[in-house]
């Protein structure tokens, strides 16, 4: 082999590293990104599981604060059945009957009650 040729594909080579060398240098910044941005979104993710946990866990810790009231007011366990049974499906009236004082509760589970059943 002349010396030319020797040369040329030293050239070659050496190119051929260059460019396997930027490539390499592109990968790792991509990967050095990606791993930013992926930690992240995991993060994210994690956060919004946690919120929602949380809030399934004030939701059900709601239910079971108005079912302790429910109990305790002067009604049949029919209307309390009845009543829960309201609150899962309406959250807005589980508040308000939340904030009522006890004697005002009474009035509003057993006109909630009759009302649904359609006396």
């Amino acid at each position: 082999m002349s010396n030319e040729n020797k040369a040329a594909k030293k050239r070659k080579t050496r190119d051929m590293e260059s460019q396997l060398e930027e490539i390499n240098h592109s990968f790792q910044m991509f990967v050095q990104g990606f791993n930013a941005n992926f930690g992240t979104m995991a993060n994210v993710v994690a956060n919004a599981m946690t919120d929602d946990n949380n809030h399934k866990k004030a939701k059900c810790e709601q239910l079971k604060d108005s079912l302790e009231e429910l109990a305790k007011l002067d009604i049949t366990s029919g209307d309390v059945l009845h009543a829960a049974e309201i609150f899962v499906a309406n959250k807005d009236k589980l508040e308000l009957f939340m904030n009522l004082s006890e004697k005002v509760r009474v009035s509003y589970v057993l006109e909630l009650t009759s009302l649904s059943s359609g006396n």
